[in-house]
């Protein structure tokens, strides 16, 4: 019940609209989370559905055994027994790295097997000489696709994958009628599996995108600090990591800075905590307004900030920050402004091996900013 009004809040702001409308517009700590999650349910329906058919050729063959010995029957049993092992291969391929990519095509997947079925045993009911047994066996297996359409309720998908993947299941299920000219399943009326397809679809689709908004409001509020509304430091660590993959993928340059308001137990002491705060969150605000697109700024604890900044030398976001912060800093109550102490370290001129080692450094010259006055930022480790 709780997610279901996280949902709601979730669908009442204008701003957050076009994250249940696109991936656009989702951070790429929640797309990796988001597409490890799509993985992990692919792999389960996949198994769930690699024994689902199993069970319905063991019944066929033990209440109609005569019936394998038509031709046409055999073809439909074989085409169902190749459906199981190729959702059982899918449920136990390799671990995917949690990429959109990689999600999009699990899901692909795991639609495409029981598509192909279903469009095997329309063919053999159209073109095929099939005897009326074996039209009864491939209606039976009508509900396959059907299934596995309402089973993509349980993923966390956007509008447009929503619509998209509908839209292509229900031409499917027109295909035999509009292609062929040929009843879907004889017997049973066309407009009534068209129709039924269109219903389950438009479940799914309400269902998948309140589970998008519920996730993504969970997220939002496990990675964000609530006072600045920065992402948290659990947050920017995962963050940091896919930023030094990237960077060492496309081997471009990654800048962190590490900065510490100057002088803040003061601060507090002086005029309280709710001045204190009220300067993290001006400072945060100016970080989050003043850096470039692309960067990242978080809130690291206490009065400490980090900020990622890819493709930025250390000359570059040092040249920025110090521009920034200088010109933006917020005022304390005796009409001075808040000073800052940074450090910046970069991935590529100080040969850090991994992403802690980057932000260690720059916490150290952020400490030896503090050391040599304060109200700076120190690129280097010299005295």
């Amino acid at each position: 019940m709780a997610n279901y009004f996280n949902a709601l809040q979730f669908l009442r702001s204008d701003e957050k609209l076009a994250i249940i409308l696109t991936t656009r517009r989702h951070q790429a700590i929640f797309q990796r989370e988001r597409s490890r999650d799509i993985l992990l349910r692919v792999k389960l329906i996949a198994a769930i559905f690699s024994v689902l058919p199993l069970i319905r050729f063991v019944i066929g063959l033990s209440i109609l055994p005569w019936i394998f010995h038509i031709p046409s029957s055999l073809a439909i049993e074989a085409g169902l027994f190749s459906v199981a092992m190729a959702f059982s291969a899918l449920a136990f391929l390799p671990a995917w790295k949690p990429t959109l990519r990689n999600a999009r095509l699990a899901v692909g997947l795991l639609l495409l097997i029981p598509v192909s079925y279903f469009l095997f045993t329309r063919w053999l009911i159209a073109y095929g000489h099939i005897s009326s047994s074996s039209i009864m066996l491939a209606n039976s297996d009508l509900l396959l696709p059907l299934i596995v359409m309402a089973f993509i309720s349980v993923f966390p998908l956007v509008f447009l994958e929503i619509l998209v993947i509908d839209i292509t299941l229900i031409t499917v299920f027109a295909f035999p009628l509009l292609f062929w000219f040929h009843d879907i399943a004889p017997e049973i009326d066309n407009f009534a599996v068209i129709w039924f397809a269109i219903l389950i679809a438009i479940i799914s689709l309400i269902a998948s995108i309140s589970q998008l908004a519920a996730i993504h409001a969970l997220f939002t509020q496990a990675s964000t600090d609530p006072l600045t509304g920065l992402y948290n430091r659990r947050a920017g660590e995962a963050l940091s990591t896919l930023l030094c993959a990237q960077a060492e993928r496309h081997h471009h340059a990654l800048s962190v800075a590490f900065l510490d308001l100057d002088d803040f137990k003061y601060v507090n002491d002086q005029w309280g905590h709710e001045t204190g705060d009220r300067i993290l969150r001006e400072t945060a605000d100016v970080l989050t307004c003043g850096i470039r697109t692309g960067d990242v700024a978080v809130r690291w604890g206490g009065e400490e900030f980090v900020v990622f900044m890819p493709y930025a030398t250390m000359e570059e976001a040092k040249y920025h920050l110090d521009t920034l912060l200088t010109t933006h800093a917020p005022p304390k109550p005796d009409g001075h402004y808040i000073s800052l102490s940074g450090g910046i370290a970069e991935l590529w001129k100080d040969n850090a091996q991994r992403v802690e080692d980057l932000v260690d450094l720059a916490d150290r010259r952020m400490y030896a900013a503090k050391m040599n006055g304060k109200k700076q930022i120190v690129i280097t480790d010299k005295k």
